[in-house]
């Protein structure tokens, strides 16, 4: 990983359960029925597999203690430049600033403004010592 953090993005590989157990790992499994959601946690391995006829569709969830994963990731994809993410974490944290600014904007408890408002000022110092590095 110190050469290359995205080698696991670069590569599809099923890890047997039994060998990830048998090494200290907690392994679950579960089985999703209709209407039912699973929840995959920042940093964890995961694979699923359809046995018959599916309709699934995947959601991006973002809570408060989810901010300081984005950031590590952000940094990790600007290294390696090598892999686009899938959502611009500037993008969400200058949208999510804007709706903090609009009357019907988001709806959310003080200590979360508070998190969020501290995320978009680290993608906005970012931001501008890049531009002052162009210029």
């Amino acid at each position: 990983f110190d050469e290359d953090p995205n080698v696991l993005l670069n590569i599809t590989a099923m890890i047997s359960p039994n060998y990830i157990a048998q090494n200290g790992v907690t392994v679950y499994k579960t089985e999703q029925r209709p209407g039912e959601y699973i929840l995959t946690f920042p940093e964890s391995y995961h694979a699923g597999w359809s046995t018959g006829f599916n309709i699934a569709e995947a959601v991006n969830v973002v809570t408060k203690s989810w901010i300081d994963y984005g950031l590590k990731s952000m940094s990790i994809y600007l290294k390696t430049r090598e892999k686009v993410p899938v959502f611009s974490i500037q993008w969400i944290a200058t949208e999510n600033a804007i709706l903090l600014g609009k009357p019907e904007g988001l709806n959310i408890d003080k200590e979360t403004r508070k998190e969020l408002i501290k995320f978009y000022e680290v993608v906005l110092s970012e931001e501008l010592v890049e531009r002052a590095m162009i210029r």
